[in-house]
C-alpha cells in the first residue's frame, strides 16, 4: 500500500482504501482549515459563515470521493477559508461591507405595534414572533415586551419593559 499514491490517485474509481486514506487526511486538514477560518465559521451563523461552511463541505467531499484532484481541492479549500477570514476582517473595518456580508437587525415589534414591513423582510409572521416570546419568556402575551428584534443571524432578541418601582 502506497499511502501517497492512494492519496494523490486520480483514477476514475477509487477503492475503499484510497477513500479511507483521503477521509482521514481531509478530516485533519478540515480542522486546520477551520482554525484558519476562525471561530465565526460555526459560532455566529451569519449568511457569510453559512456560505463558507456549505462550500467547504462540497469542496472537501469532492476530494474524498475523487471527483476533483486532491491537491486542487485542498488548495481551493484553503483559499476559501483565507477569503472567509479576510471578509470577516473587512466586515469589522468597513460598515458598508459589514452590511453587505452580515446584514443588519430588524425591529419587528416595538411598544405594542408590529412592524409589518420588517416582518415581511424577515419573512416572519405574528405567530412566529409569539412562539419566540413564549419560548424565551414563558409568557403568552406581549404586555411585558418593549421591543423584539430579528438579529443578523436570524435569532430573535426580546427586550422586556423595565420594571418601574
Amino acid at each position: 500500500m502506497d499511502l501517497l499514491g492512494d492519496l494523490y490517485s486520480e483514477e476514475a474509481h477509487l477503492n475503499v482504501w484510497q477513500m479511507c486514506v483521503r477521509t482521514v487526511v481531509v478530516f485533519f486538514l478540515a480542522i486546520i482549515f477551520l482554525r484558519i477560518s476562525g471561530r465565526r465559521s460555526f459560532g455566529l451563523r451569519m449568511p457569510l459563515d453559512v456560505v463558507v461552511v456549505i462550500i467547504l463541505g462540497g469542496v472537501l467531499s469532492r476530494a474524498i470521493v475523487g471527483k476533483s484532484p486532491f491537491m486542487w481541492s485542498m488548495a481551493a479549500a484553503l483559499v476559501l477559508v483565507v477569503v472567509h477570514r479576510l471578509t470577516g476582517w473587512l466586515g469589522v473595518v468597513s460598515k458598508g461591507f459589514e452590511w453587505f456580508a452580515k446584514g443588519d437587525e430588524k425591529i419587528v415589534y416595538e411598544k405594542g405595534t408590529f412592524n409589518r414591513k420588517n416582518m415581511l423582510r424577515c419573512q416572519i409572521s405574528k405567530r412566529d414572533i409569539l412562539k419566540g416570546v413564549r419560548s424565551s419568556t414563558n409568557r403568552e402575551t406581549l404586555d411585558h415586551i418593549d421591543r423584539i428584534y430579528i438579529e443578523r443571524d436570524g435569532d430573535m432578541s426580546i427586550i422586556t419593559k423595565e420594571n418601574k418601582p
